[in-house]
């Protein structure tokens, strides 16, 4: 919706300035900040427990805040991966209603076409993929593609698929697909 603000020719910006991609905040800036607001607390996160927060949400800053915010809640002095495993599925039970709600506004290709990304599939055209995940045929893919892009629960970054909101990816992979 921003990038549209500056590059659309109606919009009202226009061309205003500059586009600057940001990244995501690397993953030792992030395990810093958390190890360190645990710490002023007189609460201990270890920093291997604090980098697989940061991966299960893949470094979206939100959702880094909110799981850590969860767990710091959950700790009483020493943070585990027990504690971790219970914010976790706190963020996911605080979020359903509404994936479920987006869920109903996709259709069955979307949905199989998700289940490929959540996979990691890269060849969604290839004759096994399109019977695996019952994809019908590759124009049907580029649809599906192109409509997930555009609900923006995709996004096409350096030629890779990306979701949006990694938590709903992890609900989707865990709580809709029971993938492992």
């Amino acid at each position: 919706m921003l990038t549209g603000l500056f590059q659309k020719r109606n919009a009202p910006f226009y061309r205003f300035g500059e586009v600057m991609y940001l990244g995501k905040i690397e993953t030792r800036f992030l395990t810093e900040f958390i190890t360190e607001r645990f710490a002023s607390t007189n609460k201990e996160i270890t920093v291997e427990l604090a980098t697989k927060l940061i991966y299960l949400v893949k470094n979206h800053p939100y959702y880094t805040q909110q799981l850590a915010y969860i767990l710091w809640n959950l700790t009483e002095q020493q943070a585990t991966e027990e504690l971790l495993r219970q914010a976790k599925e706190t963020l996911l039970d605080q979020n359903t209603m509404f994936y479920q709600s987006e869920i109903e506004n996709i259709s069955n290709s979307q949905i199989n076409f998700l289940k490929a990304v959540i996979s990691g599939e890269r060849k969604f055209n290839s004759q096994e993929n399109l019977l695996k995940y019952n994809l019908n045929s590759t124009a049907n893919v580029s649809r599906v593609k192109k409509a997930l892009v555009k609900k923006e629960i995709l996004n096409i970054f350096q030629n890779q698929l990306e979701f949006y909101d990694t938590v709903f990816e992890l609900w989707l992979k865990e709580r809709y697909y029971h993938c492992p």
